[in-house]
């Protein structure tokens, strides 16, 4: 019997290990392809919307397997803006969901656009220093071009931004069946906290979004050190919250990382559970 068992755990531990081997041997590059170019009817796209794309990254979680690839559209070697698209596969490559914001029929949207830009990274950068009101003696230098169709290039002009000016050229979709070549910048005014990311037009200078990608945090809260709702005063159902900006600690985290905590309560069989989430804010 007992021989009889070690054989058997023998053949299992051989099972298993030839089942590792071959769920790493299944590319999740290769694997996500596959499914998205045999489902383009119900993801919306056409085989031209897929022709084009970069994998930004693949992230493989070290407890599932499970594999996370990230792709950005790309058009006529220039890539899209705000066009990404996620598929999400367990240990053995199937599919487990899609996030899908590729633009489709992108190729009709681009009908009769060039990918040459009439205006420079330098003007347009100009462009965005002026949506944000910046009056300055100087105008923006270019200090650094790299290679490739999006043209990348970094920039000088301190009065407008503290750090490099950093931009490429990008398709935008500005609405349905329609794209715009545009500059796609960053600028990080001196002293202000901000980190804004622009998209200008390359022919008409048109400033078409401006976004900061600098979060500001507030919060509805029972403040420290109340313990829950039923220690404060006013008692529920009274509202006894305080608005808390920016929580975070200046000493602890000078770049403004901060914990936020969320409660969470929801019905179960036995009645009502709670929770907390800790999340890092910035």
């Amino acid at each position: 019997v007992r021989q009889v068992e070690q054989r058997f755990e023998a053949q299992r531990q051989a099972d298993l290990s030839e089942m590792e081997r071959t769920f790493e041997e299944v590319d999740p590059e290769d694997a996500a392809l596959a499914y998205l170019s045999s489902n383009l009817e119900p993801l919306g796209l056409t085989r031209e919307d897929l022709a084009e794309y970069a994998v930004t990254d693949v992230v493989r979680s070290q407890v599932t397997g499970a594999n996370h690839v990230y792709m950005q559209q790309h058009y006529r070697g220039l890539p899209v803006y705000g066009a990404p698209l996620q598929v999400n596969l367990n240990r053995e490559g199937r599919v487990l969901g899609i996030n899908n914001s590729f633009l489709p029929n992108i190729a009709e949207a681009g009908l009769g656009e060039s990918p040459t830009p009439m205006l420079d990274a330098d003007s347009c950068a100009g462009l965005a220093g002026l949506d944000l009101g910046i009056q300055s003696r100087s105008v923006p230098t270019i200090r650094e071009r790299g290679s490739g169709p999006s043209r990348p290039v970094w920039l000088s002009w301190s009065e407008a931004s503290s750090e490099p000016i950093t931009g490429e050229l990008m398709w935008l979709p500005v609405r349905a069946g329609e794209v715009r070549l545009v500059w796609n910048l960053q600028l990080q005014p001196d002293g202000s906290g901000n980190f804004f990311d622009f998209t200008v037009d390359a022919a008409s200078g048109k400033v078409w979004t401006r976004f900061d990608r600098t979060s500001r945090a507030q919060y509805l809260v029972y403040p420290r050190p109340i313990e829950s709702p039923q220690h404060q005063s006013p008692a529920p159902p009274a509202d006894g919250r305080e608005l808390v900006q920016n929580p975070e600690d200046p000493l602890a985290s000078p770049a403004g990382w901060h914990l936020s905590l969320i409660h969470i309560s929801e019905p179960t069989r036995l009645g009502m559970s709670s929770y907390a989430v800790f999340c890092l804010k910035k």
